[in-house]
């Protein structure tokens, strides 16, 4: 049997991981004050904290994000970044509703929100309130709302008042968030009934987005060669989550010097997708960049390697075996690579 070995391989997709540090940072959040986490004794119905899960029927648009956001980092505190490079899916459907994947740019739960479009369809009117988010273990909910934010003291309330948010969509279909700046965000509101943490009720959380446009993007998939003929691969690789050891049987076919593998998208759903490289004459390794591989619930999957950050996935032939080749990580990675990343210091108020 011909094989590809990865020592770690990250299978699940980013989004998974973001999700899992919304509770974790709110954790975290708690632990700073010096009080202890305290589980709620039940966690409420689907019915109390609705949550769009599913990606709603209707036709499906890319974007490339921009504009300015914060975040907040355990060890660096509040951070300001460009949403430069970041992708956002829309989805157009019956009866003028229009849905939006994760909103907040850096707030990833894989969850959507509903909005309107206009008659004209030059609008699309979200309301607020609209919940992200549930941490079940303490009854704590994640909405969108309108914050104002202070630059100095990087600190933001709640705007109680602001019942919904605005898009306009230009005539290039161009989307922009309207009536947000540097001082006024629209971010990650937390929503509980558990009494032990009400002081949390109607607080930001630390991650809001201002000023953001959305610019159609046409990604595009790789198709392989009428012709091509592949062999079949066994694919093993250590989850970086799970450390547990997943098996996936990949084609892998070559047409001169380019290669192309196929069903590493399987756990995503997505089993027909394939990635294309190059086969390296000198040293035998087959190298593939960065690159979309498919659109599957609404989410964006790319397939990467990882040298410090996300890079060119490098297949080397193992010199013991036929046929086999190794790789010291590979990664199906749910959110669009960045552009450019830059912290920059917010502007004073």
């Amino acid at each position: 049997m011909k094989k590809i070995y990865t020592a770690i391989c990250l299978l699940t997709a980013i989004f998974g991981m973001q999700a899992q540090s919304i509770q974790q940072r709110f954790e975290n959040r708690v632990a700073q004050t010096g009080a202890t986490m305290h589980k709620a004794p039940a966690a409420k119905a689907a019915a109390d904290y609705p949550i769009i899960t599913a990606a709603p029927a209707g036709e499906t648009k890319t974007y490339t994000r921009s504009g300015g956001s914060y975040y907040y980092d355990n060890n660096s505190g509040v951070q300001q970044v460009a949403q430069d490079g970041l992708s956002m899916v829309i989805v157009f459907a019956d009866d003028n509703k229009v849905y939006l994947k994760d909103i907040i740019s850096n707030e990833v739960a894989d969850t959507w929100v509903e909005g309107t479009l206009s008659a004209d369809g030059k609008t699309i009117t979200v309301p607020l309130g609209q919940y992200i988010y549930y941490m079940a273990d303490y009854d704590i909910a994640l909405c969108i709302g309108i914050i104002d934010f202070n630059t100095t003291t990087l600190r933001g309330t709640v705007d109680t008042t602001a019942t919904e948010v605005t898009l306009s969509i230009a005539d290039d279909g161009t989307v922009s968030l309207e009536g947000t700046s540097v001082t006024r965000l629209l971010g990650g509101v937390y929503k509980t009934q558990n009494s032990y943490y009400s002081s949390y009720n109607d607080t930001y959380d630390d991650f809001g987005d201002y000023e953001s446009v959305y610019t159609p993007t046409v990604l595009e998939t790789v198709t392989p060669p009428a012709t091509l003929e592949t062999a079949e691969y066994e694919f093993t690789g250590t989850s970086y989550m799970t450390k547990e050891v997943t098996t996936l049987d990949v084609n892998v076919g070559f047409n001169g010097e380019d290669v192309y593998m196929q069903g590493i998208l399987a756990p995503q759903q997505l089993p027909e997708a394939w990635a294309k490289g190059t086969l390296d004459t000198t040293d035998g390794s087959l190298n593939f960049p960065v690159q979309y591989m498919g659109l599957n619930n609404g989410t964006l999957y790319y397939l990467a390697g990882y040298n410090s950050g996300l890079a060119e996935l490098k297949l080397t032939p193992a010199q013991d075996e036929e046929d086999t080749y190794t790789a010291a990580y590979l990664m199906v990675n749910a959110w669009q690579p960045r552009s450019s990343m830059r912290t920059t210091t917010p502007t004073a108020s």
